[in-house]
């Protein structure tokens, strides 16, 4: 309809003009209508390789091994907040590449840092170690000394808070929102 409407605003002036014209807008209609096809094509192309990686991903979440409770992990005692990362190697697949190869760093309880590096680079992957929502392949994430692999896990993220890049808050008051693990929370907690 856009294309009409042009074809009659520009409608002839003259005869050589209003040949070109014509063919000009021809031309556009004819351009349109071969390149939305291969515009949706494009689009359903993405939208595949998107689902592709959703599928995988899901597929990773359901094949991963349930954490166990085991009597042998030590319960932590309040976490003071020495963070040390010691040679640790991490890869997300077995058959992946290495997101981390023999990372070694110390934050001091009370200190400030920033972990800076390209999308990709492994700065999530730090905070998902150090909340043992990941296992290193190699190496020791330990937290006042004690080596997490030998921690209770939640005992370990009772103790632990962590602020994403995308806050996401739920459709719930600003309370629910922070006693969000625990609804029975007293509001002192809350507001501590």
């Amino acid at each position: 309809m856009n294309d009409c409407g042009h074809a009659l605003v520009g409608g002839p002036t003259g005869h050589r003009r209003s040949a070109f014209s014509w063919q000009l807008i021809a031309f556009n209609m004819l351009a349109g209508r071969v390149a939305q096809p291969i515009m949706r094509l494009a689009q359903l192309w993405t939208n595949f390789q998107q689902t592709g990686v959703s599928v995988q991903r899901l597929g990773d979440i359901l094949n991963t091994r349930t954490e166990l409770t085991q009597a042998t992990r030590s319960s932590l005692p309040p976490i003071k907040g020495r963070i040390e990362f010691d040679e640790v190697h991490f890869r997300y697949r077995p058959d992946g590449s290495e997101i981390l190869r023999g990372i070694s760093l110390a934050i001091e309880a009370g200190e400030v840092i920033g972990v800076v590096g390209r999308s990709g680079s492994g700065k999530s992957t730090l905070t998902r170690l150090l909340q043992r929502l990941y296992v290193p392949e190699r190496g020791r994430v330990l937290v006042d000394g004690m080596d997490l692999a030998l921690a209770d896990v939640s005992s370990l993220r009772r103790q632990i808070g962590v602020v994403l890049q995308d806050n996401m808050l739920f459709n719930r008051s600003i309370r629910e929102n922070i006693a969000l693990s625990d609804p029975g929370v007293p509001l002192e907690a809350v507001l501590k």
